[in-house]
């Protein structure tokens, strides 16, 4: 059966957020709980079918068996769903990422995304011209982000996201140290713990903007949008960072055109769960 409203679910390591999503009209509706601590698979299950039943109540029967877009932390095995990392939801480790949720909201079609990949399709979605080549880059606790080339979002193969904030901005002796053992990372330079320790200033500026020279020469976008809780905070950011990409030299490629990001960062996770899983619910089966 062919839909045009799916239910989006974006798992955070704080809060869980759920959201009716219709194909042209975006996000209709959204709820939200605190996610239990670690994320027991007891817990997680009842609070997603707890929210779910929530919103079903509040818009009417006709979502009673629509598809399920869920936005995962983590990395999980692609094969069989099983969750292998999750730093901030230990418990999930070694879980069955589609078996819990098929139990959770049982009898709805449930698609399984990279919750960065799901929030740069919304971000991208949003856009007023959508550009063939893309980049989401999100700045918050981490830093984190992914592209979209040729109008296909560019997952992971491992079943999580691809970690943009370790490219390397920084080569100096005395560049910040990086939770991946390496130094000068983007992440150990501009997320929100390292700009409170070493202040928003020029240096984290150039750092910003390294970071996306390095970006515009792996995916050559035409837009790298950027979001996160660090940009609704400090904005000036993506002004500075985008003046100081333009004087880089050695350029090879065209400067792409950056941008904030059009969507709030706590509502882009859900409605690109919620939107992916239209569109993979409505794609035919692959041919034998």
């Amino acid at each position: 059966m062919a839909h045009d409203i799916a239910i989006g679910i974006d798992i955070g390591g704080t809060s869980i957020r759920v959201g009716l999503v219709k194909a042209r009209r975006g996000l209709l509706t959204l709820r939200k709980a605190a996610t239990p601590v670690g994320g027991p698979p007891g817990g997680l299950r009842a609070t997603i079918t707890r929210l779910v039943s929530k919103l079903v109540q509040s818009v009417g029967p006709h979502v009673a068996s629509t598809p399920v877009g869920v936005a995962l932390p983590g990395r999980w095995r692609p094969a069989d769903t099983v969750m292998e990392v999750a730093v901030n939801l230990p418990a999930l480790q070694g879980v069955n990422m589609r078996e819990l949720f098929e139990s959770a909201l049982p009898n709805r079609p449930i698609h399984l995304f990279p919750d960065v990949s799901a929030a740069a399709y919304a971000q991208w979605r949003a856009l007023d011209t959508p550009p063939q080549r893309f980049v989401y880059l999100t700045i918050g606790t981490g830093v984190g982000g992914c592209a979209i080339l040729d109008g296909r979002v560019l997952d992971s193969t491992t079943g999580g996201p691809a970690h943009l904030g370790h490219l390397v901005v920084d080569t100096s002796p005395d560049a910040p140290q990086c939770r991946c053992g390496a130094r000068g990372c983007l992440e150990a330079c501009v997320c929100g713990p390292a700009l409170e320790r070493l202040g928003v200033n020029e240096m984290a500026v150039r750092r910003l903007a390294v970071g996306l020279q390095q970006l515009a020469h792996l995916f050559v976008p035409e837009v790298i949008a950027i979001g996160g809780g660090v940009i609704a905070y400090r904005p000036e950011l993506v002004d500075g960072a985008a003046g100081v990409l333009g004087t880089l030299s050695g350029q090879l490629v065209p400067t792409p055109r950056i941008c904030r990001a059009p969507l709030p960062s706590d509502e882009a996770g859900v409605i690109g769960a919620g939107l992916r899983a239209l569109e993979d619910n409505t794609r035919p089966p692959a041919s034998a």
